[in-house]
């Protein structure tokens, strides 16, 4: 279940980066700023590294969740609100970190129009969140 859950996630991290590096051709809520981030990757390059880094932080959020209940993932209602909530901060913190280590020079544009934090914690957040969802369907049509 654990494995599942991270290589969805690894997917989700990859597949979304591909959304994004289209939608990054648009003046659609600033996503053109990161245009200089994907002319200077390929796409397989720039959703690998998105993949990597969603790994990253969702393997941190699982073993701090882990330390408290001693399990990976949630499984009561206050264990899903816990886990969305140390979810939505560590990716928050986790995209600051990103933009102050310059880990990707090329996203300079990009943070200082839309700043670091928010959209990084809605989207570590919204991988995590599908990757529940899809995994609950998955055990649901499988254990039939």
């Amino acid at each position: 279940m654990y494995y599942l859950f991270l290589l969805l996630n690894f997917l989700i991290g990859f597949f979304s980066d591909i959304v994004l590096n289209h939608l990054s051709n648009y003046k659609f809520m600033n996503l053109n700023t990161l245009r200089p981030y994907f002319k200077h990757h390929s796409t397989f390059v720039a959703a690998l590294y998105a993949a990597i880094t969603v790994l990253i932080v969702v393997l941190i959020i699982c073993n701090l969740f882990h330390t408290r209940y001693k399990k990976y993932l949630p499984e009561t209602r206050t264990e899903y609100l816990v886990f969305f909530t140390v979810t939505f901060v560590i990716g928050f913190i986790a995209d600051i970190v990103i933009h102050r280590l310059n880990i990707f020079p090329k996203l300079k544009l990009y943070y200082r129009v839309v700043g670091s934090g928010l959209w990084g914690g809605l989207a570590i957040l919204f991988s995590v969140a599908l990757s529940i969802c899809i995994q609950k369907i998955y055990y649901s049509i499988t254990s039939k």
